[in-house]
């Protein structure tokens, strides 16, 4: 396996109340070379915690990492993987230019590639006008962006991508997903977290659902599309009865900032219609499509919460 995750653990203690937080609990994964595997998860599910832990940056209390077959932290392993931390910082006074110079010398890269490597990525990514400006004046995409080619710009074999799509605009969602497919071309191994799921489902070979610290489902690509139909309802807000009636009757609910998504067979959809009009709810739109990753994903966060 060239990335293996053996029943790790991982509790935290608060600084104040010195209460045990428990973030990861017996984890276990396995990536072959050549393989993109994404994980999803609502907010506070352990994702960057994993990931930080195959890093090296954060010690598991227990179980085992083995990354291309060595301990995360050697540096002869570390040299062959990219990463993109979720909140990227790097030193403001240097140029674009100058940190993917920086980052490819010193993870072992001949001189002599260097510059037409990061003359690629920049025109990738879209920085090539602003190679030369200070990051300090780059926006968030735009940091968001150096970030990437900053965990590509060595050519590694292993990419571990933390949000790598937080901050970017439309287009700038679809340079990332581009770049991840044009890694799976060329024989790399990709895992990253996300909460874009639409971009995940597409480009992932497998996806682990992770809840409370748990990887509860992992998910091939042939398992979302044997799903039954299923009806997809979006509702401008929830009331106390009609969480209730989906609670009593295995149908999905999941709150987001701005909309309620109920899913539910597609014989109950009557009955689902009925209630909403019942509780005075605005029917935003209504879908009968195949399920989706979206809809496996909100069905398994109300199994594990419940």
């Amino acid at each position: 396996m060239y990335l293996s995750i053996k029943d790790i653990s991982k509790t935290f203690t608060t600084s104040f109340t010195r209460k045990k937080v428990l973030a990861v609990k017996d984890f276990s994964l396995s990536i072959d070379q050549g393989e993109i595997f994404g994980i999803v998860g609502p907010n506070g599910a352990g994702k960057s915690t994993v990931l930080k832990m195959l890093m090296g940056f954060i010690r598991p209390d227990r179980g085992k990492i083995s990354l291309l077959g060595k301990h995360p932290g050697d540096p002869n392993s570390r040299k062959h993987v990219g990463y993109l931390p979720e909140n990227p910082y790097f030193y403001d006074h240097l140029c674009a230019t100058e940190l993917l110079r920086f980052s490819a010398l010193a993870s072992g890269m001949p001189p002599h590639k260097v510059k037409s490597q990061i003359d690629r990525l920049l025109k990738l990514a879209e920085l090539e006008s602003a190679k030369k400006r200070r990051l300090r004046s780059y926006s968030k995409g735009m940091i968001q962006r150096a970030g990437i080619c900053f965990a590509l710009v060595h050519d590694p074999d292993v990419v571990v991508l933390d949000e790598p799509m937080s901050g970017l605009d439309p287009l700038g969602q679809k340079m990332v997903v581009d770049l991840i497919l044009d890694l799976k071309k060329r024989g790399k191994t990709a895992l990253f977290c996300s909460h874009i799921l639409s971009d995940v489902e597409r480009i992932c070979d497998r996806t682990g659902v992770m809840v409370q610290g748990r990887l509860r489902k992992v998910l091939q690509k042939s398992d979302l599309l044997d799903q039954e139909n299923s009806v997809r309802i979006i509702v401008d807000r929830q009331t106390p009865e009609l969480e209730r009636k989906c609670r009593e009757s295995d149908w999905a609910i999941f709150t987001e900032s701005t909309h309620v998504t109920i899913t539910c067979p597609g014989e109950h959809l009557s009955e689902a219609l009925t209630l909403c009009g019942r509780e005075e709810v605005k029917i935003i739109s209504v879908d009968n499509t195949v399920n989706t990753l979206e809809q496996i994903f909100l069905k398994t966060v109300k199994e594990a919460e419940s």
